[in-house]
């Protein structure tokens, strides 16, 4: 990857996929492999939200472990769109059944950090949309995820950036404090100019930390390489985690 420009793109996106509170929850089961989804909103007919069921809901109910966290079900069965839907013909539950009623919304924020050595240089985030070398911009702030597309968008310019700044690391982080292990739904990518997708972190059943560091931009000769991370930090605001960044330059 050379000096051209590159687009990094972060995101937390739901797909609308909604089904009635009386799915059978084999369907569900299905319904989230078949569109590779892991999670899918209950609404009743005049489209107001009732619930959700996530993937974690379905498996929790099958090992019978409610105060587990998904990671530790996930490691625990090897194919889980399987476990799940033979749990669902089993017991023949329904998405009322399994829903999670108390949905949580669960802001996400898109961080670009750049660092000169050990030394923080600058940073792009929700309340600083752009590096004094003008190389990153973020494009505004998601509270909710809805809508389609890219929610939070981080672009960059790598010709453009400060000849001293040999590290960039990509950042995602719950401002509220949120840990990743609950998140549903959720992902993170990275896109080159042309569209093509260059690396993609699943936030689904994360770490367990408030946020994760996706992966870092470093400066090699004449251009840049990009290193996949996918690792979780203790973080809620980007100007608090410089310490904690450090480790991964």
């Amino acid at each position: 990857m050379g000096p051209d420009s590159l687009r990094a793109r972060d995101l937390m996106t739901t797909e609308v996929v909604t089904v009635p509170p009386s799915t059978p929850a084999t369907s569900l089961a299905r319904l989230l492999a078949d569109r590779g989804i892991s999670a899918a909103p209950v609404t009743d007919v005049e489209g107001r939200l009732l619930g959700i069921v996530t993937e974690a809901d379905l498996l929790r109910r099958l090992a019978g472990a409610e105060d587990k966290p998904a990671g530790w079900l996930r490691r625990l069965f090897r194919d889980p769109d399987r476990q799940a839907e033979q749990y669902a013909r089993t017991h023949g539950k329904e998405a009322q059944d399994v829903m999670t009623e108390d949905v949580v919304s669960v802001d996400l924020d898109a961080t670009a950090v750049q660092f000169a050595g050990d030394q923080l240089f600058d940073l792009a985030f929700y309340n600083h949309l752009e590096t004094r070398d003008g190389s990153v911009v973020h494009l505004g702030d998601n509270l909710t995820g809805q809508g389609e597309g890219d929610d939070e968008q981080l672009t960059l310019d790598l010709s453009r950036v400060y000849a001293k700044v040999d590290t960039i690391v990509l950042l995602v982080s719950s401002y509220q404090g949120h840990s990743l292990e609950w998140v549903a739904n959720a992902y993170c990518r990275l896109v080159g100019e042309d569209d093509v997708e260059l690396a993609r972190y699943t936030l689904t059943a994360g770490p367990a930390q408030t946020g994760v560091v996706m992966a870092t931009l470093v400066r090699t000769g004449d251009g840049w390489t990009l290193r996949a991370v996918g690792e979780g930090i203790a973080a809620r605001v980007p100007t608090d985690a410089v310490d904690a960044l450090r480790a991964f330059l």
